[in-house]
């Protein structure tokens, strides 16, 4: 797995080391207005048009809506010193680019979906919808390329006709997970990988509308972001696998003493690097 860099201003990279925490938001806040969209536009219809084909009754609609899976994440590239990541999320060079050992952050044994046209590895416990936390790189696809993996979920639905109210879970969480990690082709620049964490969120209705959060983190809480009114949650202990720490072309900390005492005085003792683009 590669070094992971977060690419941030001064003020969110106060709070992610003084707080030992990142912020896991959702994924509907994200940049790409298409998000989560364009694998469940294609996937959706054709994996209920293969259940009603095998008899599996309201199955597909029942999880969809019994477990409601929202995918939480924050974003990485692999690049350390890259020109757009400094424009786009590094407050134009202000800002710092914290590397991480992405082993460290979610050190589990992989797993993958033998999907045609895509293969997601997601690090985490098990394949089912809730208590993820993995890494995992983003694929940027073509229209095509989607179509074809929104097919070959729907074929799978063939291979448990039998049991297909078992299976259907499974289904469901396969393409939360791979809608939780495609893009559009025209990011590709961005080189992306996120650490998701997928809690399983119920709603009951019995007396008003309760909801319950099961998984590692159940403390939602919510800010105000750049996309509106946004849900995240703290992924703690980070601080430990920080290797490095890039400065923007535009940072004010250029020279680096006071950023080399501030990261000493929070028992880290980490690479300072001065970055390499030029940008006003």
């Amino acid at each position: 797995m590669p070094t992971i860099y977060h690419y941030c201003d001064a003020s969110a990279f106060l709070s992610i080391i003084q707080n030992d925490a990142l912020w896991l938001s959702s994924l509907y806040s994200m940049n790409d207005t298409g998000e989560l969209k364009y694998f469940l536009d294609k996937a959706l219809p054709a994996v209920r048009k293969s259940i009603n084909q095998y008899r599996a009754g309201d199955g597909f609609e029942f999880f969809s809506h019994t477990f409601k899976t929202e995918y939480y994440g924050a974003c990485f590239s692999t690049d350390r010193d890259d020109l757009y990541q400094w424009q786009a999320y590094g407050q134009r060079g202000k800002g710092l680019a914290i590397g991480f050992r992405s082993e460290g952050l979610c050190n589990l044994a992989p797993m993958s979906f033998g999907l045609t046209g895509i293969d997601v590895r997601f690090r985490g416990p098990e394949k089912s919808a809730g208590h993820q936390i993995g890494i995992v790189p983003v694929q940027y696809m073509t229209q095509e390329q989607i179509k074809i993996c929104a097919d070959s979920v729907a074929e799978s639905v063939k291979t448990d006709a039998g049991g297909m109210l078992r299976s259907i879970q499974g289904i469901v969480s396969a393409i939360n997970i791979i809608s939780s990690t495609i893009k559009n082709e025209k990011f590709a620049a961005e080189k992306e990988y996120r650490l998701l964490y997928a809690p399983r969120i119920y709603e009951t209705h019995e007396v008003g509308v309760k909801e319950t959060i099961e998984g590692p983190m159940t403390e939602r809480k919510w800010r105000v972001g750049a996309y509106g009114l946004t849900p995240y949650f703290e992924f703690k202990g980070v601080r430990a696998h920080v290797i490095e720490v890039t400065l923007g072309p535009n940072c004010s900390e250029i020279h680096g003493e006071h950023l080399g005492d501030f990261l000493r005085a929070h028992g880290m003792n980490v690479q300072i690097i001065r970055s390499k683009s030029t940008l006003r």
